[in-house]
């Protein structure tokens, strides 16, 4: 009923004069009622906005070769919150199908089954985010190092590094000082209030300082007001780092420079450096692009081409060679996500497969405490999700679909707002959830997807944001 009363009002939406002849026609018009359903309007999520007033949708705008990359990182964005909302509700839905706490009793849910719990499995997406940033940062620079162009080149690497830091923390700044308020306000994280206002300034001060240096990041836990913002320095400092490496190798032939690029994330790996490896993956998937775009011949095309799955052998030779490499995408996809679903949880030792990778994990990982030997599977798969994709346009076209492309629009923002919606709203109205559903063993499930809809209504906020992380 308030949500029609609130459409209703906003159909009546008119925006604000614009000339002096139009002032006379709202001279008998009360100024509250122009601009409360502005107002309203602007709280409302874009998409029903272009439903009520059709006008405000903007122009239809062609999708680039690359768009699909921005959808699979407003799913990643998505199910990055849909994990802080079911590790915080139903931690019982994070561990493995057929497996349970001690003490517990109540059966498994489908939604603990490998590839279904992908839709909550929050920390691979993270490394998908990594992956997707270093081919996105480095596609542009990389064509024109291909086609010559260096002063191009500089002045594109110029530019993305300047405004890195810009288009990173502006939105994080925005973000945390709603926390303050609400702290302010004792709304949630009584914990972090100070006794004075000024000493509240401080802390908020010396706590972005933190988050601000990209070179120490290793056993951050994140920033007081918002521990989701731990990745936010090592996207920083991954991307100057990755800005280095296309400068360096720009002028390097194409066989030449895969070589090096290798060679250094090899070198990454075994240092440890996941964050290296998978913005550097990226790096690699996006020159392998770029080659299949160009129809002439490179140093990699000598033989038939192994990496870009192509052949220019017979037509049988080249129908043989399509099917394998079909299959070694498909399994390799198959493999990549049934990785990704890892329980957050230590249960590792009881899902078959990952038992063995857990105990075969490489050094320095081998070595790490708790699950963070998992890292290096995590880097692997989530590379290996991105390759097979970006091989496969069938599958390219799920993540330029509109609701794709609606969550591509505000996936850094989404991912910004989830903890303090969370904070404020979800915890708030889960005794309403329970009550609702009650806490029947046969509907965990339904008690997910209803504190879902709860948790997704406000996310229309994360619209609000400052900046895009898109270069």
């Amino acid at each position: 009923m308030i949500l029609r009363r609130i459409l209703l009002v906003a159909r009546g939406y008119s925006p604000l004069p614009t000339s002096p002849a139009d002032h006379a026609d709202l001279l008998d018009v009360p100024s509250k009622r122009l601009y409360i359903p502005s107002f309203l309007f602007g709280l409302l999520p874009s998409p029903i906005q272009h439903g009520i007033r059709p006008e405000t949708r903007p122009p239809p705008r062609r999708l680039s070769s690359t768009a699909w990359l921005d959808g699979l990182r407003g799913y990643a964005a998505l199910f990055v919150a849909l994990f802080h909302l079911t590790v915080t509700h139903f931690e019982r839905l994070t561990i493995p199908y057929g497996t349970h706490h001690e003490g517990d009793t109540m059966p498994s849910s489908p939604l603990q089954l490998p590839f279904l719990r992908l839709v909550f499995s929050g920390r691979p997406m993270v490394h998908i985010f990594f992956v997707i940033s270093g081919f996105v940062l480095s596609y542009k620079p990389l064509k024109h190092a291909r086609s010559g162009a260096s002063s191009d080149l500089h002045k594109t690497l110029s530019s993305s590094a300047f405004r890195r830091w810009f288009r990173l923390y502006l939105p994080c700044i925005a973000s945390t000082l709603v926390i303050f308020i609400f702290i302010r306000l004792r709304v949630f994280k009584q914990e972090e209030r100070m006794e004075t206002f000024w000493e509240q300034v401080l802390h908020w001060f010396r706590s972005f300082y933190r988050i601000s240096d990209p070179w120490k990041w290793e056993g951050f836990d994140g920033m007081p007001y918002d521990n989701h913002l731990w990745t936010i320095p090592i996207e920083f400092g991954q991307s100057l780092i990755l800005f280095a490496v296309v400068l360096a190798l720009s002028q390097l032939r194409t066989a030449i420079r895969f070589g090096v690029l290798v060679i250094i994330i090899a070198f990454a790996l075994r240092g440890g450096h996941w964050a290296t490896v998978e913005y550097l993956a990226g790096m690699g998937i996006a020159e392998i692009g770029i080659i299949q775009e160009q129809p002439t011949k490179t140093y990699l095309d000598t033989e038939p081409d192994l990496i870009l799955g192509q052949s220019t052998s017979t037509p049988r030779r080249r129908s043989v060679w399509s099917i394998l490499y079909t299959i070694f995408l498909a399994f390799d996809l198959l493999v990549a996500a049934y990785i990704m679903g890892w329980p957050f949880v230590d249960f590792s030792e009881q899902v078959p497969f990952l038992n063995f990778l857990m105990q075969h994990a490489p050094e320095p990982w081998a070595s790490y405490e708790n699950d963070n030997h998992m890292y290096i599977w995590m880097a692997w798969s989530a590379v290996q999700v991105v390759f097979v994709v970006h091989q496969w346009s069938f599958l390219q076209k799920a993540f330029t679909t509109r609701f794709a492309q609606y969550l591509a629009k505000i996936s850094y923002s989404l991912y910004l707002v989830h903890g303090t919606i969370l904070f404020t709203f979800v915890d708030r109205m889960m005794p309403f959830v329970w009550a609702l559903v009650g806490d029947s063993p046969g509907f965990w499930y339904v008690h997910w997807l209803c504190s879902f809809q709860f948790y997704s209504r406000p996310f229309h906020i994360s619209e609000c944001a400052l900046l895009t992380d898109r270069n």
